[in-house]
């Protein structure tokens, strides 16, 4: 009986240990991407993002589950601080609507939290995009946020 008893505790014990114990992938921050156009909430699913060193260039690419319908947030450098759209390097495109098309645009992209050791990115984004297949068009990004993004390195070497 004092067997069963002690055997019985143990697996308490020990169910209650596992139990509480976090899997591995829930302390990976979640990435989210998500801005209004024109005024209508649009919130990306497929996440994948990239520096490379030798032009200093962030690209997060994102989508929804339907891979025509993406946006493209690119900062020459992945540094905190504010990224102006009429700069070259920096841009924001939907489809076909980009924010490079005049170089005038007064959009920008802010990083607000960048984490050089686990490469993780957050900040917010701002822009008038004008499609480049009739330029009468434009579409309203606002209230553009991104966190957790995470972006792989790639480093190019010149010979």
């Amino acid at each position: 009986m004092k067997k069963a008893f002690i055997c019985t505790v143990g697996l308490i014990v020990l169910m209650v240990v596992t139990s509480c114990k976090k899997d591995e992938k829930d302390n990976d921050p979640k990435p989210s991407l998500s801005v209004k156009i024109d005024g209508v909430e649009w919130t990306a699913t497929k996440f994948q993002a990239t520096y490379t060193d030798l032009n200093n260039i962030l690209q997060i690419m994102v989508a929804t589950d339907n891979p025509l319908d993406f946006l493209h947030v690119s900062t020459i450098g992945y540094e905190r601080g504010t990224y102006p759209l009429s700069d070259f390097g920096n841009s924001c495109t939907y489809k076909t609507y980009t924010s490079t098309f005049d170089f005038e645009s007064d959009g920008e992209i802010i990083i607000t939290s960048s984490d050089t050791v686990n490469n993780i990115v957050s900040g917010t984004f701002r822009f008038t995009g004008i499609n480049s297949m009739n330029i009468s068009e434009s579409k309203t990004f606002t209230e553009g946020k991104f966190e957790n993004i995470k972006y792989t390195k790639e480093h190019i070497e010149v010979k």
